[in-house]
């Protein structure tokens, strides 16, 4: 019995984190879409980053992004079109990289995405240096985001477990809350035998759990590694 609730309160935690993914990807797709370039160059001069000059430079710069095709100048010949193009697409990168509020990150892969060949040498390790900065946030964003959702999944385990009567403590610890503890007084070696030859262990490591514990609170522990 004590095996089947678990799985139901994995199944419903799954299906929640599911969810809550879900939710997050379409809100930061809304943010992308959100690039009213008036509103983006009041949003990033307020936090007092770039001078009037510069920002009424990024809102144009916004602007010819947003139609995704540069503007081609009378006076101005193809290739120095591409130059000021990308250098507009660069600048707008790094006002969002560069905030003193944080850097979102998802904005900047916006105006890089428009970073295209032919590349002036400057223009490339401008580019590259972004990226790298685009790659730290987003992997600090990724160690918050799941952090967080190992905590709510071991909360969600744990409640339908006591809603059924098992009088059980599911709590995660360690970095990054990759490690999961199952205490129940009633815990045995039968009990381990199911969860080490059951689909547990393979969906904690869908989760980004790297530990588990399975307790009776005294004497009885066993521990699985969940990065091999």
């Amino acid at each position: 019995m004590f095996f089947a609730v678990v799985g139901m309160c994995m199944n419903v935690a799954d299906e929640t984190a599911r969810a809550t993914s879900t939710a997050a990807s379409l809100q930061k797709q809304q943010e992308v879409r959100a690039g009213d370039s008036l509103w983006v160059t009041q949003h990033v001069a307020n936090d007092g980053q770039l001078p009037v000059a510069d920002a009424l430079h990024l809102d144009s710069a916004i602007h010819r992004l947003g139609l995704n095709t540069p503007h081609a100048a009378s006076h101005d010949s193809a290739h120095e079109e591409h130059v000021r193009y990308v250098n507009a697409a660069l600048d707008s990168a790094s006002a969002w990289l560069h905030r003193k509020k944080g850097p979102v990150w998802t904005k900047g892969v916006l105006f890089l995405r428009n970073v295209n060949d032919p590349l002036t040498p400057i223009q490339l390790q401008r580019k590259n240096a972004l990226a790298a900065i685009i790659k730290r946030a987003k992997g600090r964003e990724d160690v918050s985001v799941g952090t967080a959702a190992r905590k709510a999944y071991a909360e969600i385990v744990e409640n339908g477990l006591l809603s059924k009567g098992f009088n059980v403590d599911v709590t995660v610890s360690g970095p990054a809350n990759t490690t999961l503890r199952i205490k129940w007084v009633l815990v045995s070696k039968v009990t381990a035998y199911e969860f080490a030859n059951g689909e547990y262990i393979s969906t904690l490591k869908q989760h980004g759990f790297k530990r588990f514990v399975l307790t009776d609170g005294y004497d009885e522990t066993w521990t699985w590694n969940l990065t091999k």
